[in-house]
């Protein structure tokens, strides 16, 4: 074996050269399952140890009217609560220019889990506080971006002017939702009132979070009993879990599907490489048999030299689709909550 090791060895740093087809192939097929495993693992990994600030609490009431008196006391009786109103409308610039947007009332209390990360960097209920009677928001930073907008700018929105005070660089509870309602822009509650748009037929949602010691199934089953005639909408962060859980398993299904597919198709490229590299090799192999190597140890010696080859392109590939991984979570970074990871990765690798 040692000396078939080193013969198969020599001859391809002499003649291997002409499989680079055959290590193309695979690495790039490797590259591709590994790159999508990976990507998947990292983005779930993260996502599921921060479910809880994704969701924005441990429990969420909806409704589209304020709860009733009892009903909230019965909420804070059995942990933190905050209420975050939300209603789509127009806001218009100083220039003219007009964007719909998703404007949001968070009060002190928000988040429950996570932090809003601010610039310029401040507390949320400072910044959106009442000063020299205007009241301030924080744009969406994409959104104050497209408009022009910076710190010092003025606003409208409904009835009133409102000062920018700083854009929003992370929301945790932003980062799963795609903005269908336009991008939030947050205000404090006195500001929403006095804008003139929560009127009867506002379409407005009050999303009530709850941050408590009790399992999270085990409150909203205890809430439905205490108010059974409640229409409320009662979800917990478990549910929203199992919820992403089955969506990037979906993704992930996918993306393995692809590169599978990827490495299957470069298995005729593979095929195709070694079939032509064992008809240039006849005359070597002719050779070899005739001083008397048979033909067990020759096909052992070329089993030994694809083997080192595909060895070698698998490792490559490895090592690119981790990297790709990584690039990946970088750039998901900027919009989910993820901290690429190499311990991460050791599995799909």
């Amino acid at each position: 074996m040692r000396f078939l090791l080193s013969l198969a060895w020599r001859d391809l740093r002499a003649s291997g050269r002409s499989l680079w087809i055959f290590c193309a192939c695979l690495a790039l097929g490797v590259a591709l399952v590994a790159a999508g495993g990976g990507l998947y693992r990292q983005v779930a990994g993260s996502l599921q140890a921060d479910a809880r600030a994704l969701f924005g609490g441990d429990v969420e009431v909806r409704h589209d009217r304020p709860l009733e008196d009892a009903e909230i006391a019965w909420m804070r009786a059995r942990g933190e609560v905050s209420l975050l109103t939300e209603l789509r409308t127009m806001l218009r610039t100083a220039r003219g220019r007009a964007q719909l947007i998703e404007l949001q009332s968070a009060d002190a209390r928000y988040p429950l889990y996570g932090s809003v990360t601010l610039s310029p960097p401040g507390s949320l209920t400072e910044t959106l506080a009442l000063r020299d009677g205007t009241w301030g928001v924080a744009l969406d930073a994409v959104l104050a971006q497209r408009l022009g907008l910076a710190p010092g700018d003025r606003v409208e929105i409904g009835d009133i002017g409102l000062e920018v005070r700083a854009v929003v660089l992370r929301q945790p509870d932003r980062s799963l939702r795609a903005d269908w309602s336009g991008a939030p822009a947050l205000v404090a509650a006195g500001a929403l009132q006095a804008t003139g748009l929560v009127q009867p037929l506002s379409r407005v949602a009050y999303r009530y979070r709850v941050r408590t010691e009790l399992e999270p199934a085990a409150w909203r089953d205890d809430f439905m009993a205490a108010f059974p005639r409640a229409d409320a909408e009662v979800r917990s962060f478990e549910q929203r879990s199992e919820r992403i859980a089955e969506v990037l398993g979906q993704i992930g299904s996918g993306l393995l599907l692809v590169g599978f597919s990827a490495l299957f198709i470069g298995g005729l490229g593979v095929f195709n490489s070694v079939q032509a590299y064992l008809q240039g090799k006849l005359g070597t192999l002719a050779t070899l048999r005739a001083l008397g190597l048979r033909d067990g140890r020759l096909a052992a010696l070329v089993l030994l030299q694809i083997l080192i080859l595909a060895l070698g392109a698998s490792l490559v590939g490895a090592l690119i689709g981790g990297a790709l991984a990584l690039g990946g979570a970088a750039l998901a970074a900027e919009r989910l909550p993820l901290a690429p990871a190499l311990l991460q990765l050791a599995a799909p690798l």
